[in-house]
């Protein structure tokens, strides 16, 4: 809890809002109650494994499903919670940080997998209405990201030039902040 408070000043709304949800996961998983001292390395490897492959709740009708997760986001997870225990641990919290021989999980590179043009056309077909297709156009023609979609205003356009800029991202905690990389155009 302390360090959360103390990450909060470090990181955007947006991030805190995740970073509780998996602390709040991460808990649960390694036993609710348990002291981060009482904590081992078998523990966190057995956390790792129930992250890669357990059971996961989906939003919003909160069901359960057995696919477990990606890589990247076991990667995450355990990213987060050594920072917790690091902190614990140069704080004087706990002795040694049982993440200290943990590596990360390997990834194999997987190529993207864009939508063919009879997709996207099936797509567009499948949308009922004008506006639902222009967005979707704009995703794919751009790759713009769906919170940067969300953010665009008038402003942001130039008909006359054939131009689009993204200045804003619209995120989960309902902000406007800058879009993640700095390209812009």
């Amino acid at each position: 809890e302390k360090w959360l408070r103390l990450k909060e000043m470090e990181i955007s709304k947006n991030t805190m809002i995740r970073y509780e949800s998996i602390v709040k996961t991460s808990v649960s998983l390694l036993g609710g109650q348990i002291l981060a001292s009482a904590v081992t390395q078998e523990d966190l490897l057995v956390f790792r494994r129930e992250l890669m492959t357990g059971h996961q709740v989906m939003r919003p009708n909160r069901e359960l499903t057995p696919k477990g997760r990606s890589v990247a986001t076991v990667n995450s997870y355990m990213g987060i919670i050594c920072g917790m225990f690091r902190f614990a641990a140069s704080n004087g919290y706990i002795s040694q940080n049982p993440f200290s021989e943990i590596s990360t999980l390997k990834r194999a590179k997987t190529e993207p997998d864009p939508l063919t043009r009879e997709e996207f056309t099936r797509l567009i077909d499948a949308c009922h209405h004008q506006q639902i297709k222009n967005i979707w156009s704009l995703a794919v023609y751009t790759g713009m990201r769906h919170g940067e979609l969300c953010a665009l205003a008038w402003e942001d356009i130039d008909i006359k030039a054939g131009t689009l800029v993204v200045r804003r991202n619209y995120t989960q905690a309902k902000e406007f902040t800058l879009p993640k990389t700095q390209a812009g155009t």
